[in-house]
């Protein structure tokens, strides 16, 4: 869902503070601050250090006072990352733009071919006409990143789901994003006791990652068409765990 930082603040009406997640999208193609945001959380793991070797956050803001009171609390809380960590991340920032490029224009052909196969109901991108919050995103941002949702169609109870990801070969089942390498997950509703609207069986996750884009194409399409001949049992292990948008980038 794409949400308009430009309206946010408005909508505190006793504003104290406001935080936001720069998932899934990173400073590279929008920048959040510069829209009365006061702090915003990035997950360096993912898209900035971009290599998955790495677990670290950070919290940015364009105030003095709140920074010195994120210090503070740094430092009581001893929450101080390794040298090297430090070192991988900033190493990574010097690839982000060039990575993130990629990222984008990998997703967008991507999502692209998912909205045409008859196996899925529904695509959510918001680089796509066809997305609720289009225009919105548009207007504040200068790309997306490389994560895509979408639903398997016509598979309430997520098995042919689960059937699906079992047959990908090139992209990884894995719960984190932001890698070289694309990976998807899904949703189980034993995770919750209450259902959120919209998160269903059938809903996959997937992080597009830096490969040729007609490969991960390819292994989605013979996953996907095997699911129009086969409704075996899946062999899922749940253990394991044309760019007129990039011309401007």
């Amino acid at each position: 869902m794409a949400t308009s930082y430009r309206t946010m603040p408005s909508y505190c009406v006793v504003r104290q503070l406001v935080a936001i997640s720069s998932y899934p999208y990173v400073n590279f193609t929008i920048r959040p601050l510069s829209f009365g945001v006061d702090m915003v959380i990035h997950s360096c793991t993912k898209y900035i250090n971009g290599h998955a070797d790495v677990l670290m956050g950070a919290v940015m803001t364009n105030s003095e006072e709140i920074s010195q009171h994120l210090y503070l609390i740094q430092k009581n809380a001893g929450s101080v990352p390794s040298p090297f960590d430090c070192f991988l991340v900033i190493r990574g920032t010097k690839t982000l733009h060039v990575r993130m490029r990629t990222h984008m224009e990998n997703a967008f052909c991507v999502a692209k071919f998912l909205e045409t196969h008859p196996k899925v109901e529904k695509v959510l991108y918001p680089l796509l006409e066809s997305h609720p919050q289009h225009k919105i995103h548009l207007k504040q941002s200068r790309g997306m990143s490389g994560m895509i949702s979408f639903y398997i169609q016509n598979d309430e109870s997520g098995e042919a789901t689960k059937e699906f990801l079992s047959r990908l070969k090139l992209i990884h089942y894995a719960t984190s994003l932001g890698t070289p390498e694309s990976l998807v997950t899904r949703y189980d509703p034993k995770w919750e006791e209450v259902p959120r609207k919209g998160v269903t069986p059938n809903l996959v996750r997937l992080s597009v990652g830096l490969e040729e884009k007609e490969d991960i194409i390819e292994d989605l399409k013979q996953a996907l068409d095997s699911l129009e001949s086969d409704s075996g049992v899946s062999s899922l292990n749940e253990s394991e765990n044309e760019s007129i948008y990039f011309e401007s980038l």
